[in-house]
């Protein structure tokens, strides 16, 4: 019965072959005449992790500050990373969500679309919440209401 071989065996007994002694390095990776380290994942994964929290607490800032024009920015940088990323669609809706502001929307309605997106309750700098927690707050303060107006219902009435 003969043995079955993977590709990459098959490619160290080729080099063996061609050119004698040849040892494989276990922690380098060659490619066209220069050695390059391997990937840390480790380092690579804390590295994406610490910058996707930078890259919230940015979005949080920008949204109690209330400033669109910084959110456009962090958008167009949350488009490069998702694409990087290989995350397709959250890089399509971002793309979709820019091309509308810089070229689909008439300038009125692009500047409505980017600056109204906010909300301040109490007024002063640094109090803003997004429109979709506002909605969100009162979603829950009108379900919070329907629940009062009545009693429960049972099988009995």
């Amino acid at each position: 019965m003969k043995e079955i071989k993977l590709a990459v065996p098959l490619t160290v007994q080729h080099l063996r072959d061609k050119y004698g002694d040849f040892e494989q390095l276990d922690n380098e990776v060659q490619d066209d005449n220069c050695i390059l380290p391997k990937s840390d994942y480790k380092f690579n994964y804390h590295q994406s992790k610490l910058m996707f929290g930078l890259l919230l607490r940015d979005f949080n800032d920008t949204i109690r500050e209330g400033d669109g024009e910084h959110l456009f920015v962090l958008y167009k940088l949350a488009l490069l990373l998702y694409h990087s990323e290989k995350h397709t669609k959250y890089a399509y809706f971002v793309l979709l969500h820019l091309l509308k502001i810089v070229a689909i929307l008439p300038e009125f309605d692009a500047h409505r679309w980017k600056w109204n997106r906010f909300y301040n309750k109490y007024g002063g700098k640094g109090n803003n919440i997004s429109l979709d927690l506002k909605k969100e707050q009162q979603n829950k303060v009108l379900k919070t209401f329907w629940r009062a107006l009545g009693g429960s219902c049972i099988r009995a009435s």
